[in-house]
């Protein structure tokens, strides 16, 4: 009960702090010698970080669909910019599922655990005021090839897509919302890949699964919050670049040692 409780807070912090959750889960994974979390669970968990986004941002949802269903040219620029920006991870995650798979090894956690920390301290902290629709659409797109880069182990999506947004010229509030509203289609996007590969997975869900999709959900909705308070700070956003570095040189020596 509590190894799944732990799990779901550190997916929802992971998840949306630039730290990478796939880095933190695969190297727990390590430790406990290549037990927990199994492809449902993270995609369960992963169920728990979806409701976060839409809890964190109800109200830009609400205004979005809104704008949508009374055909207003501005939230329909927003609405095809998001959209375009998930259509790099969505092909790549379809379409090298396996491959992301075998990628799920120490060493690659390692390097995308430090390319997350030169991304992070290359993040710009000012001087931005750019708005979701003022996005060219070269720049979305290149905002979404980070996210699909993101897909490699350790290498933080928000983190990537964070500093992607904010090289493009987006204000930190509006990248922190590109960014974590780009999530929702792509964490959809995870889960429909885990039930077509494990279909029967899901029957496995009990009540110990509901508490850590819970535990993901408060715990998403904490970092969500906290990163968009930090972002506009340097020195609070770019600290997190001390702590991959810190993951990187630990997990570089446990797994170093434990060879």
């Amino acid at each position: 009960m509590g190894t799944v409780c732990w799990l779901g807070v550190v997916q929802g912090l992971t998840e949306f702090l630039p730290v990478s959750s796939s880095g933190h889960l695969i190297f727990l994974r390590a430790l406990w010698g290549g037990g927990p979390p199994g492809l449902v669970l993270e995609a369960w968990l992963h169920g728990g970080t979806l409701i976060a986004v839409v809890a964190g941002y109800r109200r830009e949802l609400g205004k979005l669909l809104r704008g949508l269903v009374h055909r207003r040219r501005h939230d329909w620029a927003e609405a095809e910019r998001i959209a375009v920006a998930t259509i790099p991870a969505l092909l790549v995650g379809g379409g090298l599922s396996a491959q992301l798979g075998a990628l799920a090894l120490p060493w690659v956690v390692v390097a995308g655990w430090l390319t997350t920390t030169v991304l992070i301290w290359a993040t710009p902290a000012e001087g931005r005021s750019g708005r979701i629709t003022d996005l060219t659409w070269t720049a979305t797109v290149i905002i979404g090839c980070f996210q699909a880069l993101a897909l490699w182990p350790g290498l933080s999506r928000s983190g990537s897509t964070l500093f992607a947004a904010r090289r493009a010229g987006l204000s930190a509030e509006e990248a922190a919302r590109l960014s974590f509203l780009m999530a929702v289609p792509t964490v959809l996007g995870a889960i429909v890949l885990s039930l077509t590969e494990d279909p029967l997975g899901f029957g496995r869900i009990s009540g110990i699964w509901v508490l850590g999709l819970i535990a993901a959900a408060v715990s998403g909705i904490f970092a969500i919050k906290w990163v968009q308070k930090l972002l506009a700070s340097r020195r609070g956003y770019h600290g997190f670049g001390w702590y991959t570095l810190l993951c990187a040189l630990v997990a570089g020596l446990v797994f170093s040692v434990g060879r």
